[in-house]
């Protein structure tokens, strides 16, 4: 067994002192609201999940059977798990595959190494020192579970979104940015993890936000919303092809964004039609630039024409225009 040892923490503006020890597993919980235990479970077990569904959930991930491995390859935990009051709230994975060895060997295995924090520690004390370990430490958390800690913070500190993101040397752009996108999600109650990246294009696209200011008609945005909650899109990036189709200027993007909202053209379809269209509307303006370049020098031109180069490339354009024209 360990002996027990103490620890001061820095947590916000506060030094918490803590007892670092071995402690059983036996009677240990998992901690929900942990963002990253949420993120996994919430989709699955709503908000009131049992601690049972939530240990048979861990430990039927991949990185835990990974993590169980590790732990016993090195005999034991390489950072210890974070409690309060028997609740573990960092370390729930490690204790989900220590519960996994116990299985294989219950005596090795029956105590976790722990720090165990005074009961007097705040949910936003709790919340800052989970944001200090995964964001700006060294195990940091996924985007999804980044955002999902900036809205559980958000409503247990009543800080600023700006303030947080200073705090934990986030730039308050992507700070905004990740909030935007999990409300989103909720909003549109598709809440899964996996869908974060085709909600985070749909924030940082500005062609797709602006689409229902241009197309006020056309419920854009409301239809793409859909499509992404019925797993429409082969993957995040055909958002960018959306931004396309509705922030195209062309002379066709009323044709294509209907096509993409009736369903009558496929995205790619559409996303051809558009570019097709600006290229040769490029080279039409490239044409006329040339013909005013033309007109405004035809003075200096005839006056020139003795010139063997530059009566060179004038009969090399006048056979490639005879040539595209099909003229005899």
């Amino acid at each position: 067994m360990m002996e027990e040892t103490k620890k001061f923490i820095r947590i916000e503006n506060s030094i918490v002192e803590a007892v670092e020890t071995d402690i059983s597993i036996v009677d240990l919980q998992y901690y929900p609201e942990n963002p990253r235990i949420n993120s996994i479970i919430e989709s699955e077990f709503g908000d009131n999940p049992t601690q049972e569904q939530i240990e048979q959930k861990m430990q039927s991930l991949d990185h835990v059977k990974e993590l169980k491995n590790s732990i016993r390859v090195n005999g034991g935990l390489i950072e210890p798990i974070f409690v309060k009051d028997s609740v573990v709230l960092e370390g729930n994975s490690r204790l989900a595959a220590y519960r996994l060895l116990v299985h294989e060997d219950p005596i090795k295995w029956s105590s976790i190494r722990a720090v165990l924090l005074p009961s007097s520690v705040t949910a936003d004390q709790i919340f800052s020192l989970l944001g200090t370990m995964h964001i700006i430490g060294k195990t940091p958390w996924s985007p999804f579970e980044q955002a999902a800690y900036l809205r559980k913070r958000i409503t247990t500190s009543r800080k600023k979104v700006d303030a947080i993101a200073d705090e934990l040397g986030l730039t308050r752009s992507a700070a905004h940015k990740y909030i935007a996108t999990y409300d989103l999600m909720e909003q549109n109650d598709d809440l899964v993890r996996d869908k974060w990246s085709y909600y985070h294009e749909f924030v940082k696209n500005g062609a797709i936000q602006r689409a229902d200011e241009n197309y006020p008609l056309l419920a854009i945005k409301e239809t793409i919303l859909e499509r992404i909650k019925d797993g429409k899109f082969a993957d995040a990036r055909e958002l960018r092809k959306v931004g396309k189709i509705v922030g195209s200027e062309s002379e066709v993007t009323d044709e294509a964004i209907n096509g993409f909202i009736n369903e009558t053209m496929s995205l790619d379809e559409a996303v051809e039609l558009v570019e097709s269209d600006s290229k040769i509307a490029n080279l039409t303006a490239k044409i006329r630039n040339f013909n005013i370049a033309v007109s405004n020098e035809s003075t200096a031109i005839l006056e020139n024409l003795s010139d063997m180069g530059l009566y060179t490339e004038l009969k090399k354009l006048y056979a490639q225009l005879k040539t595209l024209m099909s003229i005899e």
